[in-house]
Formats: structure tokens, sequence, C-alpha cells
């Protein structure tokens, strides 16, 4: 791809997050099919199947230029409160009395943390 300082990739686990930026709504939509088409051969080419039912694209823009409200950033938070880190607090809670100190910040930092951590270069931005 020619545009790779506007392009960046971020993954975790089997999740990827593709960042793709432009001023310029016909560029953008340019560049998104480039990555899409890129993104479908690499799948192909390593006889992977692409899940398309769990692929979203996000459009994030400044106040003056967002048409419609976009509360992507208060579900996510709210999906990651209510369903992984409960879940993963009451793991913690289940493993206390039984591993190390140690253990249990290890487990923190790989299950908690994590979870907090992922997609910040993306969300932490948003309203």
């Amino acid at each position: 791809m020619h545009h790779k300082q506007s392009i960046s990739y971020h993954s975790f686990a089997d999740d990827t997050n593709i960042l793709v930026s432009s001023s310029d709504l016909n560029e953008l939509n340019s560049k998104l099919n480039s990555v899409l088409h890129c993104i479908s051969k690499w799948f192909q080419n390593n006889q992977l199947v692409l899940n398309l039912n769990r692929m979203a694209i996000i459009k994030f823009a400044s106040s003056k230029l967002l048409t419609y409200p976009l509360n992507t950033w208060k579900s996510h938070v709210d999906n990651l409160i209510k369903k992984k880190l409960s879940s993963i607090s009451f793991m913690l809670r289940i493993l206390l009395p039984i591993i190390n100190v140690k253990m249990l910040c290890i487990t923190n930092f790989a299950h908690f943390y994590s979870q907090l951590n992922h997609c910040i270069i993306f969300w932490g931005s948003s309203s």
C-alpha cells in the first residue's frame, strides 16, 4: 500500500484493528478498499476464512464533520464492564485463595489489564 503513514495495524490475540485516516472522503474510501482487498487476499493465500459477521467499520470524525451521533464508545465501555471485566473479576476472586499473589498479579495483567488496554488507540480519543 502506498499510504503507509495513514494506515496502521494493531493486533491483540486473534483480533486485529486497522486505523485508516484521511481528511478527504474519496481518498479514505480508496484506502479502505485497498486495505480490505489486501486482508481478503492474505486470508485467501493462508487458507483462512475471514469472519465478516465480526467485522465492523467505524467512522471517527471531528465534531464539525460528524453528521450523526456516534455512540460506539459508550457501547464499547458498557460491553467491557458488563461482560468481560465482571467475568474476569469473578475469576480473580475465585483464584485468590488458590494461587499466590505473584500468579494472581500475572493473571490480572494478562486478563483484566489487557482488556482495558485493548483498542485504546482507537477508542481513547472518542467522546
